[in-house]
């Protein structure tokens, strides 16, 4: 409410806006008559505002430190300690404001199972058609082109190509 009192600049633009942000109000559960109360008090913040604008007191600029640490059990307990030694800190460094960032740490999953170093499949050989997984049997019949009978040494062998691994 404030901020639509203070940027209307003519009074019949400031009630019809005023008039529709209650209508919002009320729709969306808030109760009438609290609506109707704090009507006039924003009316006399926005013109106090008007009045007497930063009123506030300025807070003196200090520097800040920020620490960014990974998440620990025990960094409460450094947290303490680092208070604990802040007149020592001030009397070093002067005003300065410690801040902590605390961190999560990395997850299970990026630093076992999506880690390509510990993960690279192990290289399995190629599946043949063979039982025994041999690149070739030795009764197989592309390997002879002989027929079904060889001669080593003078004895004459008949291949069986019946025979699998």
């Amino acid at each position: 409410m404030i901020r639509i009192i203070q940027r209307n600049s003519q009074d019949s633009t400031c009630i019809e806006d005023l008039t529709e942000i209650k209508g919002d109000f009320m729709r969306s559960g808030h109760n009438e008559d609290k609506i109707e109360e704090t009507e006039p008090l924003a009316v006399q913040r926005a013109i106090e505002n008007a009045l007497y604008p930063n009123q506030q007191p300025a807070k003196p600029q200090s520097k800040q430190v920020v620490y960014s640490v990974k998440y620990f059990q025990e960094v409460e307990q450094l947290k303490q300690l680092v208070r604990s030694l802040h007149g020592d800190i001030m009397e070093l460094c002067g005003d300065i404001k410690i801040t902590f960032a605390i961190r999560k740490q990395p997850s299970i999953g990026n630093s076992v199972v999506r880690n390509r170093r510990l993960s690279e499949s192990v290289l399995i050989p190629q599946a043949t058609s063979q039982k025994c997984g041999a690149p070739g049997c030795r009764t197989c019949p592309y390997l002879f082109s002989f027929g079904e009978q060889i001669n080593i040494n003078g004895l004459v062998l008949r291949l069986d190509f019946t025979l699998t691994c």
